[in-house]
């Protein structure tokens, strides 16, 4: 199965707008509303909405994990 570039105009936006919905005023992002943040599908959402041009919705996000950062430069896995 190959994706054209029309319906990746459609694909890539919504899934954007999906995890918009998910993220948090604080700039977390949960895989769903009321959801434990799980880290890596946060760097990964956050890395998506880069990829779609929402720059300043991913910065919150990177934030957000500088926040949550260990003093010895780990994350634990799941917050919440």
């Amino acid at each position: 199965m190959s994706i054209n570039s029309l319906e990746l105009q459609h694909i890539i936006p919504s899934g954007a707008n999906y995890i918009l919905k998910q993220q948090r005023s604080d700039g977390a992002i949960p895989e769903w509303e009321g959801e434990p943040i799980n880290t890596w599908n946060h760097i990964e959402s956050a890395m998506g909405l880069a990829s779609a041009g929402y720059f300043m919705a991913a910065k919150k996000a990177y934030l957000w994990l500088i926040e949550m950062q260990l003093k010895n430069g780990a994350w634990l896995s799941e917050y919440g």
